[in-house]
Order: C-alpha cells, then sequence, then structure tokens
C-alpha cells in the first residue's frame, strides 16, 4: 500500500479542519481586494528581509525600515488582515504539530540520538 493513501488522508482530514476553512475563508476576503492583497504580499516579503537582515546584525536600508513600518501599521489596523494572519498562524501551528509527531515517531528525522551516559 505504501504511504500515498494514508498520506491523502492525512492531507484530506487538514482541508477539512476549521483551522484550514477558516485560513480559506480569510484568504477569499484578502483577494477580494487587490489592495489589501497586495499589502499582505508586501509586508510578508518585507517583513522576511526585515527580520533576517535584524537575525544577522547587518544595517537595515533606511527605506526598507521605514517601508516595513508603515506596512506594519496598516496591517495592524485592518481587521480583514488581522483575520488572515491569525488565521495562517493557526494552520502553521497545526502543520508544524503534525510534523512534530513526524519527527517524535520517526527517529530518522532527529538523526542521531544523545547517547545515554553509563554511570
Amino acid at each position: 500500500m505504501g504511504v500515498d493513501q494514508p498520506l491523502h488522508d492525512l492531507i484530506l482530514s487538514i482541508k477539512e479542519s476549521e483551522e484550514y476553512q477558516e485560513y480559506q475563508r480569510c484568504l477569499k476576503k484578502i483577494k477580494e481586494d487587490s489592495a489589501t492583497e497586495q499589502v499582505v504580499r508586501d509586508y510578508k516579503k518585507d517583513s522576511s528581509t526585515y527580520q533576517i537582515l535584524s537575525l544577522t546584525q547587518m544595517e537595515i536600508p533606511a527605506d526598507l525600515e521605514e517601508r516595513y513600518f508603515r506596512l506594519q501599521e496598516m496591517v495592524e489596523l485592518d481587521p480583514v488582515i488581522i483575520d488572515y494572519f491569525e488565521a495562517e498562524r493557526k494552520l502553521a501551528m497545526m502543520i508544524a504539530h503534525v510534523y512534530q509527531v513526524l519527527e517524535r515517531e520517526i527517529p530518522i528525522f532527529t538523526g542521531f540520538e544523545k547517547e545515554k551516559k553509563l554511570n
């Protein structure tokens, strides 16, 4: 049988979940307004760049910083965008949980286990 059918069942379960359904509803609302969709796209792009530069302690260009904070303010004031990001976060958490279970149950994902010290 392999893993194809159980994998298909897992995907179907995820798609039927409340988290995925809510994400789809919020995504549809975002896509109904091209300006809102562009804000989300720009925010995601600039947010990733800003965070990478911050974490690597590289200098953040002034134009990126200004644009990022302006977009962040727009995101925080728009209930449709807030709902979208919350739905995206919940879906990502559910998928991360699936991965954590796989990682825990299939040792190959974790690599070498810590050796137990003998007393």
